[in-house]
């Protein structure tokens, strides 16, 4: 299964470690009869490479390959291994290392037959997607190219996604249900579900462990009975995970619930924390601040050393307009604004309110906006109502650039976004 984040090939001459937006990635001199390799992509589960020969007087055979981040160019490979000759003359020729795992650092190699290794490529692949609506593990691609300016800037793509991703020897069904919010920490997937058409007045939150090199759940279960915890059972949304407590928000109630999670990941001890009589969509954690989203705006909580929130305050006044979703990066708060079709970029103050709203992005880029997430240069967001998810460079100003709708054919709509 292939997953590539392309990264751009570098120009002749010498260049510096490519960051977004700017400076394409670094070029490795390794030495005759290899002049110059490139990284050119980086995925989930592979890494492709590019070399390129000065005026050779004979062919020249070469290999690539990954080992283990720190164990040396002699380490076993990882993954497979790519083999090739460089014919006579001047040359060029790429390779991509297939089978690696997700979210895991890589040494990578151009070996030529004089055994010249070089200085190797330090790689992290990419991590998986999931959706919901019906529960998708997708991965992600990057695809970096250079614009008229001569600046690089990676265009995000989805590929390779698997429905209700239960392993054969463990075909949960409980997986069809809609999942609300997903979390994915741990080698686990929690999901909040309830309330979509197929499952109307049924509400939980299901705990599955992720396998197969994030490919696959399996070994899926109810971890939060609100009668059991002697709750009235209301819809289910927002869900945050942190160490062994779990934050959850009842829009109905309304409310949100502070559990703790006991050694069999079940949720215990459930009580309402936080601002009460006000509806919540989704729930994001900042540092000690907790980001509670919903019709109202923002409000920003302090996290306790107990898990308590309190000193809560509107971060973003929406002024009566549904802002379901919040995603912080660095110094830049992200909002949806379903009513508006547009996504909301802030500065973030000292004291985790907002200011200096405004859109970012073209108008028809979003179609009710929900829920956003960032993973590194990019912010992934879902559409209310809708089967499909918005892809978006973020450029070093901030601003989303670029965007791109990826459509499902989901029997709902796309809802929860995780990676």
């Amino acid at each position: 299964m292939k997953l590539l984040i392309a990264l751009a090939l570098c120009a002749l001459l010498g260049c510096a470690a490519g960051q977004d937006g700017g400076a394409p990635p670094e070029q490795r001199f390794i030495g005759k009869p290899v002049q110059r390799t490139a990284l050119t992509d980086v995925g989930t589960r592979e890494v492709k490479l590019t070399a390129y020969t000065g005026n050779l007087l004979f062919a020249t055979e070469f290999e690539f390959k990954c080992v283990e981040a720190g164990a040396g160019c002699d380490a076993p490979a990882a993954g497979t291994t790519v083999s090739g000759v460089f014919v006579k003359g001047k040359s060029e020729a790429s390779g991509t290392v297939e089978g690696l795992e997700p979210e895991t650092l890589y040494d990578c190699y151009v070996i030529t037959n004089d055994k010249k290794c070089g200085k190797p490529f330090r790689v992290e692949t990419e991590p998986v997607l999931f959706l919901g609506g019906s529960l998708y593990a997708c991965d992600i691609v990057k695809q970096i190219s250079q614009d008229d300016e001569g600046m690089f800037k990676p265009t995000p793509k989805i590929k390779d996604c698997r429905l209700n991703p239960t392993t054969a020897e463990d075909n949960n069904d409980d997986v069809d249900v809609p999942p609300n919010s997903i979390v994915v920490q741990d080698g686990k997937v929690t999901f909040t579900y309830g309330g979509g058409v197929l499952s109307v007045g049924v509400y939980g939150v299901q705990t599955c462990t992720l396998t197969q090199a994030g490919t696959q759940i399996t070994d899926c279960k109810e971890v939060l009975d609100q009668a059991g915890q002697g709750l009235t059972p209301y819809f289910l949304a927002g869900l945050q995970i942190l160490g062994k407590q779990a934050y959850v928000t009842r829009p109905d109630a309304p409310d949100v619930l502070l559990c703790t999670i006991d050694k069999d990941g079940i949720f215990t001890d459930c009580d309402q924390t936080g601002p009460d009589e006000q509806a919540f969509t989704s729930l994001y954690a900042s540092g000690d601040k907790m980001y509670l989203s919903g019709d109202d705006g923002v409000t920003v909580c302090s996290i306790e050393a107990n898990g308590e929130l309190s000193g809560c305050k509107m971060a973003y006044d929406s002024e009566m307009q549904s802002t379901p979703g919040t995603a912080i990066q660095g110094s830049n708060a992200y909002i949806t604004s379903t009513e508006t079709d547009t996504v909301l970029l802030c500065s973030v103050k000292s004291d985790g309110t907002f200011t200096g709203c405004e859109s970012t992005g073209l108008q028809g880029d979003f179609v009710s906006p929900e829920f956003i997430i960032i993973q590194g240069s990019t912010a992934f967001v879902t559409n209310q109502g809708f089967n499909f998810v918005t892809l978006c460079p973020i450029l070093e100003s901030g601003e989303l650039a670029g965007c791109q709708k990826v459509f499902f054919n989901a029997i709902n709509a796309i809802t929860a976004i995780a990676v």
